[in-house]
C-alpha cells in the first residue's frame, strides 16, 4: 500500500483480461438463477412423489378396511351357525317353552360360550323374560334391547364395552313354528391388531374404537368402501392414518375403524432414484456457480478490502488529529470505477484531517459543557424536563421515576403523550389540562394531585420556567410533596384524636369542681371529688405523653400493660365518673363476676366514649344501662339508651373517622371520632365493636372482648 499515490492511481493499464466495469464482474445473478431452477425442479419432483406415495397409502388403507369388513362378515357367519344350531333345535325349542336348569347348565352354559367364543349371550322366552344370560350386565342389557327391537339381527353393533359382532334369531325349532323366544350372541371385535409389512420395516395397525364422529380435518373419500358410512385420511409425520365409520346391522355407525400405516412411506423409498437426476444436476450447477463466483468475488473483494483498510487506519489517525503515514496504492489493472474511487478517497482524507482538528477542539468544549449540565440536571432531586417545540429534549432520572418510564424513552416524545397516562387535578379537585397547568405554573409554583397509570397517587409542586410558551418551549420542574402532605394530614389527625380524648377527663374534672363549689362543707364528698379529678388529670397526662411519642392513631390507642381486670369494677368506675353532670340515670348491671385481659386506661377510655355518646343522644331523665355479661369465651360490655337509635344502613359507618349522623334532627358537639377511638382500642385488644337495636328502644352499643384465662 505504500508508494506515491498519484503515480499509482493515474497509471493506465496496457491490457485487460477481464471486463473493465464492476457490474460485469458480479456473478450473483447466475447463482440465483441456478438456485431458483434447482428449487423448481426439486419441488415439482417432490410434489409428484408425494402424490404418488399418498395414493399408495390410500389404496393400502382401502384394502385394510375391506379386510376388517370381511373379518366382521366371517365372524358374523360363524356366530350365526351356532345360533341356528340352537334356534332350529326342537329340544332347545321345548326347553324355551319349559325352562330346565339342568339343561341350561349342561347343554348351554358353558358349552355354547366355549364353542362360539361369545362374550355376551341372552336367551329369552316369547314374553321377553330372560331364561339365561352371560357376560357384562351392561352389555347383556344392550343386547337384550337390540334383540327385542330386531329379533333377526346379523352384523356389527355397538355395545357398552365396545364394538361387537351380534347375531340374534327367533327360536322356531325344526320345522319352523311360532317363535318361542329369542337367542342372541355377541362376540367382541378385537380392538387392535398389527401386521408386519413383508418388504421393509414398518407395520399396519388396525384399531377398532367405539362409534362416534370422525376427527376434524380429514381428507374425506368421495366414495366410502362397501360396508362403511364415511371414510377419510390424514398424514402425521411418517405415517398415514385412515378413519372409517363401520356400518352396523341396523345401518347406524357400529364402530370407528382406524388404520395406522407406518410402512407405506418407507415402501416408497425406492422412488429416491427419481430425485437423483435433479439433485445431481443441481449440485453440479451449484459447484460450477460457486467456483465462478469465488473467482469473481476475489477479484472484486481485494481492492474493496484494500480501500476499506486504508480508510479505517488513516481515518482513525485523522480523528485523533495525526498526519497520514502512508498513501493509497491500487493495482493499475483495476476497473476505472476503483481508480476514480481511490482519487476521491485520498482527497476526502486530506480534507478530513484539517476539519478534524477543528472539530476535535469544538467537541472537547461541547463535552465539557454537556457533562457539567448533565451532572447538575441528573443529580437534582426534582423532576426536570426540557421541552422544545412540544417535544422532550432532556429528562433527568428523577423525571423518569416520576413518569414511570426510563428517561431515554422520554427523549423526542411529544410532552402531551408523555403525561397522557396520568390525570392531573388542582388542590381544589378541579381537573387540569397539561397546557393549562404549564401556563398557571409559569406564574407561580402550583401544587397538583397526579394519579399515575399504575393507580398510585402523589402530590407534586410544579413550576415552569418559560422560554417561549407560544412555541411550547420551557423547562418544567416538579417536586414530590406527597410525604409532606401525608405528614401534615397525619399531624392534623393526631391532634383531632387527642383533643377529642382530652375532653372526657376535662369534663370529669369540671363536674367534680362543680360538686366542690356546691357542697364546700361535705368533706367526704370533697375528698371523693378531688380523687376523681386527680384520676382524670392523670389520664389526660398519659394521653399527652402518647401524643409526644406516637405518630399514628393506632399506636396512640394501643394497649401498653395487659393484665386481668374485673369487668364489673371497670364498668362501675366509668359510670361513677360520668354520673356527675349527666341529666340521665346511669345504672350498671352484671350477671356474674368476669375478668378481661387488657389495659385499664384504654378500656376505660373506650367505655367512657360509649357512655358519653349515650349521654349526648339519650333524652333527659332517661336511664342509661351499662350491662356486663358473658357470652362463651367473650365478655360483652353493652351500653343501652333510649335515644333515636342508629339506622341499620349506618351501623358499620358510625365506627369510621369523622362520621356523624346529623339526620337525628339536632346538632351535637363533636367531630365524629369517639366511636372510631372505641373501635381502634377494642380491636387492639383482640375484640370487636358493633351497634344494634336496644330491647327498650334506642341504640345498644356492644364491646366484645376475650375473657381472661382462668376467669
Amino acid at each position: 500500500m505504500r508508494g506515491r499515490a498519484h503515480d499509482s492511481v493515474g497509471r493506465t493499464p496496457r491490457m485487460r483480461l477481464i471486463p473493465a466495469t464492476l457490474r460485469s464482474r458480479v456473478s450473483l445473478t447466475l447463482v440465483v438463477v441456478v438456485l431458483a431452477l434447482f428449487a423448481a425442479v426439486f419441488t415439482v419432483t417432490w410434489l409428484v412423489m408425494s402424490y404418488h406415495i399418498a395414493s399408495l397409502a390410500r389404496a393400502q388403507a382401502l384394502r385394510d378396511l375391506d379386510s376388517v369388513r370381511y373379518d366382521v362378515v366371517l365372524q358374523t357367519r360363524e356366530l350365526d351357525g351356532y345360533v341356528l344350531n340352537n334356534t332350529e333345535w326342537n329340544e332347545f325349542y321345548e326347553r324355551t317353552l319349559s325352562p330346565d336348569d339342568a339343561f341350561t347348565a349342561e347343554g348351554i352354559d358353558p358349552w355354547l360360550i366355549e364353542r362360539s367364543g361369545a362374550t355376551v349371550a341372552v336367551w329369552t322366552d316369547a314374553s321377553g323374560t330372560v331364561i339365561w344370560e352371560h357376560g357384562n350386565p351392561d352389555d347383556v342389557a344392550a343386547l337384550l334391547t337390540l334383540a327385542d327391537a330386531r329379533p333377526e339381527t346379523l352384523g356389527a353393533s355397538p355395545l357398552p364395552s365396545g364394538p361387537a359382532v351380534v347375531v340374534a334369531r327367533a327360536i322356531v325349532g325344526d320345522p319352523a313354528t311360532t317363535p318361542a323366544g329369542t337367542l342372541a350372541l355377541a362376540r367382541a371385535i378385537p380392538r387392535e391388531r398389527t401386521s408386519a409389512l413383508p418388504e421393509q420395516a414398518g407395520s399396519v395397525r388396525t384399531i377398532v374404537d367405539p362409534a362416534g364422529s370422525l376427527p376434524p380435518g380429514l381428507d374425506e373419500l368421495d366414495a366410502p368402501p362397501e360396508g362403511y358410512l364415511q371414510a377419510g385420511s390424514t398424514t402425521r409425520d411418517e405415517s398415514m392414518e385412515t378413519y372409517a365409520l363401520l356400518a352396523g346391522a341396523d345401518g347406524a355407525p357400529a364402530a370407528i375403524v382406524r388404520i395406522v400405516d407406518t410402512g407405506t412411506w418407507t415402501r416408497a423409498s425406492g422412488g429416491l432414484a427419481v430425485y437423483a437426476l435433479p439433485l445431481g444436476l443441481g449440485g453440479l450447477t451449484m459447484l460450477v456457480a460457486f467456483a465462478l463466483g469465488t473467482v469473481l468475488s476475489n477479484l472484486v473483494r481485494k481492492p474493496i478490502e484494500q480501500s476499506m483498510a486504508y480508510l479505517h487506519e488513516q481515518g482513525l489517525r485523522a480523528v485523533d488529529g495525526l498526519p497520514f503515514d502512508e498513501r493509497l496504492e491500487l493495482d493499475p489493472r483495476l476497473p476505472d470505477d476503483f481508480m476514480e474511487l481511490g482519487r476521491v478517497v485520498e482527497d476526502l482524507m486530506n480534507r478530513l484531517q484539517f476539519r478534524q482538528e477543528q472539530l476535535a477542539e469544538a467537541t472537547r468544549q461541547a463535552r465539557d459543557a454537556e457533562a457539567a449540565l448533565r451532572r447538575i440536571v441528573d443529580e437534582s432531586p426534582e423532576a426536570k424536563l426540557l421541552v422544545v417545540d412540544g417535544r422532550v429534549e432532556i429528562a433527568n432520572p428523577a423525571a423518569g421515576t416520576c413518569l414511570l418510564q426510563p428517561p431515554d424513552e422520554l427523549i423526542s416524545c411529544p410532552v402531551n403523550s408523555v403525561v397522557e397516562s396520568m390525570s392531573i387535578a388542582a388542590e381544589s379537585g378541579e381537573p387540569l389540562e397539561f397546557d393549562d397547568l404549564v401556563h398557571r405554573a409559569a406564574r407561580d409554583p402550583m401544587p397538583v394531585r397526579c394519579r399515575m397509570a399504575d393507580g398510585s397517587e402523589r402530590w407534586m409542586l410544579v413550576s415552569v420556567s418559560p422560554i417561549d410558551l407560544d412555541r411550547r418551549t420551557f423547562v418544567l420542574s416538579a417536586r414530590n410533596i406527597s410525604e409532606e402532605r401525608r405528614l401534615e394530614a397525619l399531624r392534623a389527625e393526631i391532634i383531632s384524636l387527642v383533643s377529642h380524648d382530652l375532653r372526657s377527663p376535662l369534663t370529669v374534672v369540671r363536674g367534680y369542681l362543680d360538686i366542690l363549689e356546691r357542697h364546700p362543707t361535705d368533706a367526704e364528698r370533697a375528698a371523693s371529688a378531688i380523687e376523681r379529678a386527680r384520676e382524670a388529670i392523670g389520664r389526660m397526662e398519659v394521653l399527652l405523653d402518647d401524643l409526644l411519642s406516637a405518630t399514628r392513631a393506632e399506636r396512640i390507642l394501643a394497649p401498653r400493660i395487659m393484665r386481668p381486670l374485673d369487668a364489673m369494677h371497670l364498668a362501675t368506675s366509668v359510670a361513677e365518673s360520668l354520673r356527675v353532670g349527666a341529666t340521665q340515670t346511669i345504672e350498671v348491671r352484671a350477671a356474674e363476676t368476669t375478668h378481661v385481659l387488657g389495659d385499664r386506661l384504654r378500656l376505660e377510655q373506650a367505655l367512657t366514649n360509649l357512655v358519653a355518646n349515650a349521654i349526648k343522644y339519650a333524652p333527659e331523665g332517661s336511664v342509661i344501662d351499662v350491662v356486663v355479661e358473658r357470652a362463651g369465651e367473650r365478655v360483652l360490655f353493652a351500653v343501652e339508651d333510649h335515644g333515636p337509635g342508629v339506622p341499620e344502613e349506618s351501623r358499620e359507618r358510625v365506627f369510621e373517622r369523622f362520621t356523624r349522623l346529623d339526620e337525628r334532627g339536632r346538632t351535637t358537639p363533636g367531630v365524629g371520632l369517639g366511636l372510631y377511638i372505641v373501635r381502634v382500642i377494642v380491636e387492639a385488644h383482640g375484640g370487636g365493636a358493633y351497634v344494634e337495636d336496644s330491647p327498650r328502644g334506642g341504640a345498644r352499643f356492644v364491646i366484645s372482648l376475650p375473657i381472661a384465662e382462668g376467669s
